[in-house]
């Protein structure tokens, strides 16, 4: 606001009077601005406001007191929660985009802006700086005013004037008029602001007119929907600027379990797996939304189906738990305040949100899930029982990279959300680091109890769990996801072996795989850990307390038992009160490729440090180790041989045990063959160790124990005469049985070393071994000899190992009997007789029974084969019969005939007349109805016409049985009825008398009536569904041409176009069928066997119901010809559905797969500084003695020893020398050791110098020795190292013997790892003439000894190389290739020159393999060659290598040529065998009963191929049997796992006049396949193929098929089966 002068008073400085005073008038325009903020506050739905108006901050201050006072006015608000469906903001109906334009308007010059389509309104600024006027004859300051037009042009049309205004008054600021014009016309349009008033061309008028800005504005109410809007209406007044705003808010509704209440953080029942909607704070649930909300999270590419829920779940649980806050309060362990409102990596966003409550994120096996640092009981179990090599790896971390605090930026709500830092400092780790602050800026965190706790959590598991291991497991590896605790048993920490396998278990009792000795006065716990079958990655284990142990320490007795028995195998885990297992928690598992292992890595878990972090508890750690002192000798060696196969052979293995010494000691075994050189295995922690492929003689097996430390103790040593394998075991259980298939031998599987050789049995039958046939030979447990024939069965058994070894021969023995002689019963019921039979069931099942008519067996007229127990024959004659049966098995053995005698009576001719002449009327209508039917069938495809000709036709047939049934009660039947006989029969025909109306009803006749009803209903449902499948195929064909599809879908049109085409071909064959049904072909078929039945029931009454039996055939054919239509009609809706479905996927989005995040959480982790004691100490000793004996001996010693020592580091010197002299020499010996150690907590190192000379003088010789040992060791927790020098120098004379001698030897060690040099010189010469020479230098690394040997004894000299490889260069040649070499190559002794090789002498060799060979002329026995370059210089150009007489063709023998112009050949034929390869592709390889040439494979006769590798599987040979009347049965036999495919043919003919379908299915051991069926006309023939694919296991199996015949008479015709079985 301007300020305004009322008066001021201007004084002159001229003397004498004052001056007229001048005045400013006060301002008169004043302008009013007014902000219209919107603010996208957050993806919607949101809670909303805190408390309402007092959580909206503007500049920092609330529009809102606590009492409910305004801070502000004229200040608006309004907001939307973002729902899908939210109203427009009310008040703010427009989107305005402001347009800076700030240009001076002059008289002379307009100013002009354009704006583009997209705008209904503008609004422009129009301002002045300032507007006044000083009059200058009096300097007083007033208004002014200037005058301005704006405007319009609509897309060219001209400027139009649209607004005019003066601007008038006074303002010594900037005033500003803003003016609103709606956008009329087409765009574009062009503003024009101009000024009218003339410039101001003097200072005193100041009326600058400026155009400010203008505003495009589009009115409209936008929802802006699923987005949370706050909107804000401010003026000029309150504020000078666009305000800052704040809100308190409670921010997303996310999906939370729906038995959580976010307020209360209470979780009520079980939870079902479903969510609702609601406010939480809780990270869990927050982290679930981003992850898989599809507009701002990655639900597009992430499923909620993968996400591991039930985990959030207990993670959410975890994080709702009240803990204390650091100020007497408690408040949730973990919540998430934050405002995500910057684009980031997804992946890094999901890390930092999981990071909130010590999380990491995990994607694998399909599932994205969540792992928390939260107290968790060990599910693993880990000793060297389960780990490779039994070894455990283990890494600290260096104290640089520790730190002593931890400074943690929070957001305080008290502060309106402004980050600050909070420090938290452990005086112990400062007094031990120094001040090393670490750094972290967690995301959500407005509590400061909670990044207090984070930074005691990042302090502490930096402190407590600083250390690494690493280890190596099978696919145990597999089930450890990442996070996972689990615990550590290692006799190299623990100093003992406290885990491993259970050998067996009951609740109660553990028998181990090692025994254990238990401590007295410690307590013991007993761990188990055991997974779920259905489940591996679900591992529970279960602690036991252990009152004793049994059995030598094998067997623990347990105080509780476990709530079920361990399963054997089991880890084991022993803990006491003296030493627990170590606890590590899971940071990473790596799949070594290729090798079937896993290598896991874990960082040490404190289970205490929640306590600490949380309630300042404190706990101190338990021992994990009782290792004191050194290596223990073990004892108690045993060795023990047993026998493997390995390449199809016996091997021997050797197993050497032992009992520890001590615990925790690993073991380092070495062995040799007869006495030969020493070969050093890997050192283990287990108490054995296997030799495997030993060979018969006598090995040496020494074990050493090494302790932590890495001392070794003395050897333990034993031997063991090698055997190897010289018998196999009998058969065992051999049995013979009856299955559905045969009769099956079966036998038990071999134990031990005769099953581990086992390599076949083979089965023989007869009456001994010796003389038996060869049923069986392979490897299976069963063998399915078929069907026999009857008599006394022996089969005999040996098995056969992989050395030849053959056990004694074992038989079992079967009587198989006859079938029993069926008993035979029949019953005669006027012109019908039913045969039955018993079940002649013996041995073998009945296959089926011969059934024959006449006065004896051999004479009888044979009826035929029958598979069941009974026959019903009609239409038999009256007289007396003599039936006859006998029962044929599987095997085709036949038992005795049985026979029955039945009479057959006369039937009542005088009814059947009188019924015939009844019938005549009833037979012409049904005749009428035929043709009618017929007519009617051929109307399909004219609904209409023919629907009026059926009720036609109805009419006449109603007529036509009026009329029977008039003839019908003419007849005089009374007398006839009198006979019960004859009422009983007429009554079984179907002929009854109305006792009400006296009229005679055949009930055929009756029935006909309704099923020709029927049948037009049926007709009527025909015709109406072929013409809707027309339509709907019409108007699919138009669907699909009508369709626009994108190129992606061309492939699944064609293929619909397909269908639907077959689907009308089916239709109209439909169509075609019906019509013809309907016709002769089958409605007069139908009628000729009415009219062929209604004359048998005039002389045989039971075939009345014949009628009503042909009529309903006719209508199940048309019904089945309906519903055949149907599913033609069906299959087309169905492949529409189809096109549908599919072109829907088509726009169908893929689910990405979320890339796999494989990390893990490096800590930076360290040990703890040991206080060390400083200490001193300086120490000499001297000692000087000296005695003569009584014997004349002299003696004298001088000792001299110092030693100074500093904390760890000391030194010492060592001298002694002495003096000795008798009677018959002297001796003088001088030696100086001096030595340097060094220790601290973690190395100890060492360094020595022993100086040691000796003379020594006899009666008889003197002798001079001079030793020197240089040596240095460090030695610490992990490694030793350590290296040596020594040199000792001797001379020696006697009255016969001079000897000197010079030994240099250098070594160096690392752990178990040792290399070493040693060089000897030695010149003896004695009194008998030996001169000897001598020079040896071996090279030794870790027992493998390399070296050279050169001696001389004055005759013969000697150069001896001992070396894997011997080999010369050429001084100073540029390529390093060796002249000459010796050595090993893939095994075989080798010597190679690399030159030429000048022999002027014979070459004796067994064979000579060359590259190249030039020879005038040669006798080669064998012959070797790379390459043979064979000239061109034979018959007509030919160059050949040949048998004798041998060319191309017809002759036994080889040959092979070739010709310049490229033509080659090869021919090997012998006998009938032949091999042909040509260039002309002329081609044959045959023997006998196989060909195949370039045209194709023949194979002419069975079991030639034993086995067909296809693919790499192995194929068992094509078996196949053709048969009569029944499909023959095949056996095949698998030696491995696989599937059999089967393929079963058969055909056969209907009966004249009848309709029949054959249906086929194959089938392996009784169990059938898939069947297929085929229809089949009258008299004609039909053939049907099954194929299925059978899975099955090692063993015998019996392939064929099943068959049955419907709807008709048959005869079942040729028949085959065809097996194959395929091996996995």
């Amino acid at each position: 606001m301007a300020t305004v002068l009322e008066s001021t008073q201007i004084r002159g400085s001229k003397k004498g009077g004052g001056g007229r005073v001048a005045t400013e008038a006060s301002d008169t325009l004043r302008s009013i601005q007014v902000a219209e903020i919107l603010d996208l506050v957050s993806e919607g739905p949101i809670q909303g406001l805190v408390n309402g108006l007092k959580s909206v901050y503007l500049d920092g201050v609330a529009l809102q007191n606590a009492d409910g006072s305004s801070n502000f006015e004229n200040v608006s608000f309004a907001w939307t929660a973002g729902t899908q469906g939210q109203a427009a903001l009310d008040g703010f109906d427009m989107v305005q985009n402001e347009v800076a334009v700030g240009v001076k308007v002059t008289h002379a010059v307009p100013i002009e802006r354009v704006i583009l389509a997209g705008s209904n309104a503008v609004r422009m600024t129009i301002g002045v700086p300032q507007l006044s006027f000083q009059d200058p004859s009096n300097g007083d300051m007033v208004g002014n005013k200037v005058e301005f037009a704006i405007e319009l042009d609509s897309n060219g049309g001209g400027f139009v004037e649209v607004y005019r205004t003066t601007l008038d008054g006074k303002t010594m600021s900037h005033y500003q008029r803003a003016v609103t014009l709606d956008l009329t016309g087409a765009a574009p349009w062009t503003l024009r602001v101009r000024r009218i008033t003339a410039d101001s061309t003097t200072s005193n008028s100041v009326n600058a007119l400026y155009w400010d800005s203008y505003t495009e504005i589009q009115k409209a109410k936008l929802r802006y929907p699923n987005s949370a809007v706050y909107g804000l209406r401010v003026n000029s007044q309150n504020f000078s600027r666009v305000p800052t705003r704040g809100y308190d808010i409670l921010g997303r509704v996310v999906q939370v379990p729906s038995n959580y209440n976010p307020l209360t953080r209470a979780y009520t029942g079980i939870w079902d797996g479903t969510f609702v909607p609601a406010w939480t704070n809780n990270p869990a649930w927050v982290f679930y939304d981003l992850l898989t909300h599809p507009r701002y999270g990655l639900g597009q590419y992430v499923q909620a189906a993968v996400i591991n829920k039930w985990r959030l779940y207990q993670i959410g649980q975890y994080c709702d738990e009240l803990v204390p806050d650091g100020r007497s309060g408690q408040e949730p362990r973990f919540t998430c305040n934050l405002y995500l409102q910057t684009q980031a990596e997804a992946f890094k966003v999901l890390q930092d949100l999981v990071a909130i409550f010590r999380g990491i994120l995990l994607y694998g096996n399909g599932v994205v899930d969540v792992v928390q640092d939260a107290p968790s009981d060990a599910l693993s179990l880990f000793t060297p029982a389960n780990v490779i090599d039994g070894k455990f790896v283990y890494q600290g971390a260096s104290e640089r990279t520790r730190h002593s605090g931890v400074i943690v930026y929070w957001n305080n709500l008290a502060n309106q959300g402004k980050r600050e830092p909070e420090l938290y400092q452990e005086p112990d780790l400062v007094a031990r680091y120094g001040v090393r602050n670490l750094e972290l800026s967690p995301l959500g965190t407005w509590s400061r109890g909670q990044a207090v706790r984070l930074a005691k959590w990042a302090l502490y598991s930096e402190d407590a769990e600083s250390e690494v291991v690493n280890f190596g497991v099978g696919s145990e590896g597999a089930l450890v996801p990442l996070g996972r605790v689990f615990k550590i048993t290692d006799p190299a920490v623990s100093g003992e072996r406290l885990g491993g396998r259970i050998h067996a278990a009951t609740s109660s009792v553990v028998t181990l795989d090692k025994p254990v000795t238990l401590m007295q006065g410690e307590a013991y716990t007993l761990t188990v850990a055991t997974a779920d079958p259905e489940d591996p990655f679900n591992l529970t284990h279960e602690a036991r307390t252990v009152t004793s142990a049994q059995a030598g320490g094998m067997a623990l007795t347990l105080a509780t038992p476990f709530s079920t028995a361990p399963a054997a195998q089991s880890i084991w885990l022993l803990e006491s009160t003296a030493v627990v297992a170590t606890t590590w928690r899971c940071i990473g598992v790596r799949e070594v490729p290729g090798e079937n292992r896993f290598e896991v890595t874990g960082v040490a878990h404190s289970p205490d440090k929640y306590l600490r972090i949380e309630q300042g508890i404190h706990l101190d750690p338990k021992p994990i180790s009782r290792l004191k002192n050194g290596a223990v000798k073990p004892t108690n060696l045993q060795i023990t041989e047993s026998v493997y196969t390995a390449s199809g052979t016996a091997r021997s293995r050797i197993n050497a045990s032992w009992l520890p010494g001590a615990p925790g000691q690993y073991y380092r075994v070495s062995w040799r063959y007869r006495g030969g050189v020493w070969s050093v295995l890997a050192d283990t922690s287990a108490q054995n160790v296997e030799l495997p492929d030993m060979l018969p003689g006598t090995i040496d097996v020494a074990v050493r124990a090494v302790d932590g430390l890495g001392r070794v103790s003395p050897p333990l040593e034993g031997s063991y005469d090698v055997g190897g394998k010289s018998t196999t075991g009998e058969v065992s259980a051999l049995q013979l049985s009856i299955t559905s298939t045969g009769i099956q031998a079966s036998w038990s599987a071999q134990t031990g070393a005769d099953g581990a050789t086992w390599v076949e049995t083979e089965l023989r039958r007869g009456a001994s071994f010796a003389a038996g046939d060869v049923v069986f030979k392979g490897r299976a447990l069963s063998y399915n000899l078929g069907w026999l024939h009857w008599g006394n069965l022996t089969v005999w058994a040996v098995h056969r190992d992989s050395s030849g070894n053959v056990s004694a021969p074992v038989s079992a023995s079967l009587m198989i009997e006859t079938p029993a002689q069926p008993t035979l019963t029949a019953t005669a019921d006027m012109s019908v007789i039913k045969l039955a039979w018993t079940d002649s069931k013996t041995t073998q099942p009945v296959s089926h029974y011969l059934i024959r008519k006449g006065a004896a067996w051999d004479v009888a007229t044979s009826l035929g084969k029958i598979d069941g127990l009974s026959i019903t024959l009609l239409d038999i004659l009256p007289g007396i019969y003599k039936f006859w049966a006998v029962a044929v098995d599987m095997g085709g053995n036949e038992s005795s005939p049985g026979w029955v005698s039945v009479t057959v009576a006369s039937p009542i001719s005088a009814a059947m007349a009188i019924l015939n002449a009844g019938l005549t009327d009833s037979h012409n209508a049904i005749n009428d109805l035929g043709t009618e039917v017929g007519a009617l069938a051929a109307k399909i495809d004219a609904p209409d016409i023919g629907l009026r000709a059926l009720e036609s036709e109805r009419s006449m047939l109603a007529l036509a049985l009026q009329q029977a049934n008039e003839a019908y009660a003419a007849l005089d039947l009374s007398t006839l009825l009198q006979t019960a006989k004859t009422n009983q029969v007429l009554r079984d025909a179907g002929i009854v008398v109305d006792p009400a109306t006296g009229q005679i009803h055949i009930t055929g006749l009756d029935q006909t009536a309704n099923r020709v009803s029927q049948v037009k209903a049926d007709f009527d449902a025909v015709a109406s569904t072929v013409v809707l499948s027309a339509q709907r195929i019409t108007q699919l064909q138009t669907d699909l041409i009508n369709a626009q599809l994108d190129p992606t879908g061309a492939a699944v049109v064609a293929g619909v176009v397909v269908q639907i085409n077959q689907v009308q071909a089916s239709l109209d064959a439909a169509n075609a069928q019906i019509a013809l049904r309907a016709t002769s072909a089958v409605v007069g078929d139908h009628y000729l066997q009415l009219q062929t039945a209604v004359n048998t029931l005039s002389s045989q009454g039971q075939e009345l119901l014949a009628v009503a039996q042909n009529i309903n055939a006719l209508q199940n054919d048309i019904a089945g010809a309906n519903s055949r239509l149907q599913v033609l009609e069906n299959s087309a809706t169905s492949t529409v559905e189809l096109v549908a479905a599919r072109f829907s996927r088509l726009g169908d989005q893929g689910l990405a797969e979320v890339q796999d995040a494989n990390f893990i959480a490096a800590l930076l982790k360290g040990t703890v500084d040991k206080e060390s004691a400083a200490k001193q100490l300086a120490y000499a000793k001297t000692e000087l003695t000296a005695s003569v004996d009584k014997l004349g001996e002299a003696s004298a010693q001088q000792y001299t020893l110092l030693i100074s020592q500093v904390g760890q580091v000391q030194a010492a010197v060592d001298a002694e020398a002495s003096t000795r002299a008798t009677a018959l020499g002297a001796e003088a010996t001088a030696r100086q050791t001096l030595a340097i150690k060094q220790q601290t907590d973690t190395d100890t190192l060492s360094a020595g110098l022993t100086n040691e000379a000796s003379l020594r003088t006899t009666a008889v010789s003197a002798e001079a020795t001079q030793r020197q040992a240089l040596a240095v060791k460090q030695q610490n927790d992990h490694n030793t190292v350590a290296a040596a020098v020594q040199t000792e120098s001797a001379a020696r004379t006697t009255a016969t013997q001079a000897t000197a001698s010079q030994l240099t030897q250098i070594q160096a060690s690392f752990n178990s790892q040792v290399a070493a040099i040693s060089q000897r010189l030695a010149v003896v010469v004695d009194a008998n003439g030996q001169v000897v020479a001598a020079y040896t230098l071996a090279l030794n690394a870790n027992g493998h000894i390399v070296g050279v040997r050169l001696d001389n004894n004055g005759t013969v000299g000697n150069y001896v190389v001992q070396a894997d490889k011997f080999a010369f260069f050429i001084p100073g040649s540029s390529v390093a290739i060796p002249l000459f070499v010796a050595g090993l190559v893939r095994g075989v002794n080798t010597f190679g020159i690399n030159g030429q090789l000048m022999v002027d002498g014979t070459i004796y060799a067994r064979a000579l393999a060359v590259d190249r060979l030039s020879a005038i002329t040669a006798n080669l026995g064998t012959v070797t060659a790379g390459t043979l370059n064979m000239d061109s210089d034979g018959a007509g150009g030919w160059a050949s290598i040949q048998s004798f007489n041998k060319w191309w063709d017809g002759v036994n023998g080889w040959a092979m040529a070739r010709h310049p112009d490229g033509r080659t050949f090869v021919s090997f034929i012998a006998g009938a065998c032949r091999l042909r390869l040509s260039s002309w592709n002329d081609c044959e390889l045959a023997f006998p009963g196989f060909r195949a040439t370039q045209n194709g494979v023949e194979i002419n006769q069975l079991n030639v191929i034993d086995t067909l590798q296809l693919n790499g599987n192995a194929v068992t040979v094509p078996v196949g049997a053709d048969g009569h009347e029944q499909i023959p049965t095949l056996t095949v036999t698998m030696t491995q796992p696989g599937a059999i495919f089967v393929t079963v043919m058969a055909n056969a003919i209907a009966g004249n006049g009848s309709e029949a379908s054959l249906y086929l299915s194959a089938a392996c051991n009784g169990v059938a396949g898939r069947e297929v069926g085929v229809s089949m006309g009258g008299g004609y023939s039909g053939s049907a193929t099954a194929f299925s694919k059978f899975d099955v296991g090692v063993g015998n199996h019996v392939v064929g098929g099943f068959w049955r015949i419907a709807d008709g008479s048959r005869t079942l015709g040729s028949t085959s089966t065809f097996a194959i079985g395929v091996k996995r």
